[in-house]
């Protein structure tokens, strides 16, 4: 197998994504599809990259990816392709992602070109937005190819998170403390992501290696857009994502996997006021595997609180 080509910005302390070769993926059947597992046509598969991601001293501004010229210091990845409707062809509309990091967050800024008269975009509640335009972005922190956290946004910044798990149906019951923003574009739109460190959960080791994906949304076309590629073609979504090495990383003892989860609220449908599965259900089952130790760390705040709480008394649930 050839070496993999090297693409951003090299630094002293930096982030590595790589994509999982497709041939060192699990085989077996599709799940969404009850098709069997079988080699993506050569014309449909984007050679593997890695990325290092450059930590910067300064937060992204989205005003910064506004212009031609976006600020310096991001590595980039623009391959996105699809998984909807056309398995492996390159996304329909150009985007581009771009990924940097500091001592709290690590940030994505996602620049989606489109006609802005076709883009769908409501300003509404947080998690109503599964019929408008979008991006995501998935984190397997634990790298155990099962489970990922899932950040995503519309082109106004409006958010919707949860926890997918293989074999399972996806939990919206998640709610994490993050920041999103979005503007419209005379070319398309944009969208910022930070994700602070103390809001995920990771095993407490020097370096990290998580699975990491990034996903754009074009509703009108029913099309979903990855990077790295998410075919179809092979069985498993979270098995088939990426690979994100953190050299240096922030690890607040009380945000890591020896932090219990506790037991998980039931699934609603937010609109009809009970829980349900994605629109994805059936994409992530695979039956026998077991949840891992992804899941809500408790911010300082609400250890404050309950501190004054008595012990039985309930807190964020």
């Amino acid at each position: 197998m050839s070496r993999p080509t090297i693409i951003g910005i090299v630094g002293p302390s930096a982030l590595l994504l790589g994509l999982t070769p497709l041939s060192a993926q699990a085989p077996g059947g599709n799940r969404a599809s009850g098709t069997t597992a079988a080699a993506t046509p050569a014309a449909a598969t984007p050679a593997a990259t890695s990325i290092i991601v450059q930590r910067v001293p300064e937060p992204p501004r989205l005003d910064d990816f506004l212009g031609e010229r976006p600020a310096p210091g991001a590595a980039v990845t623009s391959d996105f392709r699809q998984r909807e409707p056309g398995d492996g062809v390159p996304v329909s509309a150009p985007t581009t992602a771009y990924l940097s990091y500091d001592d709290a967050n690590l940030y994505v800024v996602f620049v989606c070109q489109d006609d802005p008269a076709k883009i769908r975009a409501g300003l509404t509640r947080r998690e109503e937005i599964t019929v408008d335009d979008g991006v995501a972005l998935y984190l397997d922190t634990f790298h155990d190819r099962k489970r990922a956290y899932l950040f995503q946004a519309n082109p106004n910044g409006v958010q919707l998170d949860g926890i997918v798990t293989e074999g399972q149906d996806d939990d919206y019951s998640f709610d994490a403390v993050w920041d999103s923003d979005g503007r419209l574009t005379p070319n398309g739109y944009v969208v910022r992501i930070a994700i602070p460190f103390r809001s995920l959960r990771f095993p407490s080791t020097p370096t990290q290696t998580w699975g990491i994906a990034l996903v754009r949304y074009i509703r009108r076309t029913n099309e979903e857009a990855s990077w790295p590629l998410v075919t179809k073609r092979l069985a498993g979504f979270v098995p088939q994502f990426g690979t994100l090495e953190v050299h240096w990383c922030p690890l607040p003892r009380h945000r890591t996997a020896g932090v219990p989860t506790g037991e998980r609220p039931p699934r609603r449908d937010r609109r009809q006021g009970r829980r349900q599965g994605c629109a994805h259900t059936g994409r992530h089952r695979q039956p026998g595997l077991q949840p891992g130790g992804i899941g809500r760390a408790a911010s300082d705040d609400q250890r404050a609180v309950r501190s004054l709480l008595p012990r039985e008394a309930p807190l964020f649930h």
